[in-house]
């Protein structure tokens, strides 16, 4: 009997073992936030999607390009919503699941970028990342289609830009330009990356005017999208609403602050809160200033420490700060009303401190690098399934975030206009009531409960609601059309006549 053996080629191997890799990546991803795809619409994805008109009109894709109808300028994300209203309509489910396939490809590709840049424990970082729970709020969340589809294409140029370096390949810098651009054009949050680039160029070796020339084009369609961005932010999302009334000083205090409360989750996450309670602002003692001196000297360290640990964990740390700079506080952000953190605002700058913790369990033998990922791995999938499944309906995840956050009157909000949508009108006026305790001058509180008195034909009481609202704000259009609306029906025609005018007044003013 003769024995055949059949050689297999190395590239064949590591072909396979790169598939097995990245399929490892995209199983863990639908384990971790599988249960995300029984989740309903939250929150503003009805404003963005359900009840959106130019999502609903057939020239919604021009308005969102090149208008400034839309509440804010991700029109690349908003075109996706767009094709998928026309292919599974209400349906939550096929958005939640292309929520899914780009956090996994975000994965995949976050992996193959660590691998070129020759960094250990690269698939581990990449697990940890699309396993944690702090990346349940982009995932399940499907407004924050923003993020996945964001950093799924900036990793794609990330990655693109690295093979440059090593082929030098015109078509693939064009490429990964223009995968770059289309990643701001879906979300603006990884305005910073073409300084990450830059830094990634120099650390393997390519020389400085080079790489100074090759980061022009992206940091000039940056500054020119991110522009774009900056004025829908404050022209339409914020408008009149007041975010935030702290000077400088404060807001670099907290941001200090923040860094280190995103740094927290990642190493222990939890509690999770869709919405944090909101700091105090105003602080610019001594003592204010604490987490950002700390955070100083953690990179005086990291800098002195650069010769004896190599680069890598001040460039991890560098990064993350880097990626988290839009978000911080220096600039107003509308959910900045509500919080001055959030899980989903660390999405794309996560995998910095992640990659640096991979790194240092690649360094241990191979048997405590089992014992350390396999069980770090496990624990963050369950905490992730546990955080996607409050998802599942408006209900659970307000009742949760209050729960939490007991000082969240967005919460209470949101949690009534649950009620309210299914009828549960005592339960929703409750919530409403709640609100208006807690901020005593928001008008919103007031208006909803006179919206639910009018369904059901109580217009008097809802014309004395709507009047309380006026009071604490006179300059919404929206109020005074349902004021008249509710004056005609208790036939004070004179009074309603002048609550319309006064809506077309504000309506032709912006408001």
């Amino acid at each position: 009997m003769t024995a055949t053996v059949v050689a297999i080629s190395p590239d064949r191997f590591n072909h396979r073992k790169t598939i097995a890799s990245a399929a490892g990546l995209v199983a863990l991803v639908f384990l971790a936030h599988g249960l995300s795809l029984w989740g309903t619409f939250i929150w503003d994805d009805l404003e963005l999607i359900v009840r959106s008109p130019l999502i609903h009109a057939s020239a919604g894709l021009w308005r969102f390009w090149f208008t400034t109808q839309a509440p804010d300028y991700f029109p690349l994300t908003s075109t996706t919503w767009w094709i998928e209203w026309r292919l599974w309509g209400n349906h939550p489910a096929g958005y939640h699941l292309i929520n899914l396939l780009l956090h996994a490809t975000s994965a995949v590709l976050i992996w193959r970028i660590l691998v070129d840049l020759k960094l250990p424990g690269a698939w581990l970082a990449a697990a940890i990342w699309a396993v944690h729970p702090v990346q349940v709020e982009s995932v399940a969340w499907i407004a924050e289609r923003k993020n996945a589809l964001s950093v799924a294409l900036a990793a794609g140029s990330m990655l693109l830009l690295l093979r440059f370096h090593y082929s030098n390949r015109r078509s693939t810098y064009i490429w990964a330009l223009t995968l770059f651009a289309t990643a701001l054009l879906a979300k603006t949050a990884v305005a910073p990356l073409p300084v990450v680039m830059m830094a990634c160029a120099l650390w393997k070796g390519r020389g400085i005017r080079r790489t100074l020339l090759e980061t022009i084009p992206f940091a000039a369609i940056t500054i020119a999208l991110s522009s774009i961005t900056i004025y829908f932010q404050t022209q339409r999302a914020i408008a009149t609403d007041v975010v935030r009334t702290d000077g400088l000083a404060s807001r670099i205090a907290i941001a200090g602050r923040a860094v280190w409360f995103y740094l927290g989750k990642l190493i222990w996450p939890t509690p999770l809160d869709f919405v944090y309670p909101r700091w105090a602002t105003g602080d610019v003692s001594p003592h204010a200033f604490i987490p950002l001196l700390l955070l100083i000297l953690t990179f005086i360290v990291l800098w002195i420490g650069r010769h004896k640990w190599g680069w890598g964990p001040l460039l991890a740390m560098a990064y993350f700060v880097l990626m988290l700079l839009p978000v911080l506080g220096l600039l107003n952000i509308y959910f900045m009303r509500y919080s001055l953190v959030a899980d989903h605002w660390q999405y794309a700058a996560s995998i910095g401190p992640i990659a640096l913790f991979a790194w240092l369990v690649a360094r241990t033998p191979t048997r405590f690098q089992r014992a350390i990922g396999i069980p770090i791995i496990l624990i963050l999938t369950i905490l992730s399934e546990q955080q996607a499944w409050l998802y599942h309906s408006g209900e659970s995840l307000w009742n949760d975030t209050i729960a939490k956050n007991p000082t969240s009157w967005m919460s209470q909000m949101n949690l009534g206009h649950t009620y309210a949508f299914e009828k549960r009108y005592r339960e929703a006026e409750a919530q409403y009531r709640a609100a208006a305790a807690l901020v005593p001058d928001l008008a919103e509180p007031y208006y909803s409960i006179g919206s639910i008195d009018a369904q059901q034909g109580r217009f008097a009481d809802a014309v004395m609601e709507y009047q309380q609202a006026i009071d604490r704000n006179p300059n919404v259009a929206s109020i005074y059309l349902d004021m008249a609306h509710g004056l005609a029906e208790i036939s004070r025609p004179t009074e309603a006549k002048q609550a319309y005018e006064r809506a077309m007044q504000l309506e032709r003013a912006g408001h």
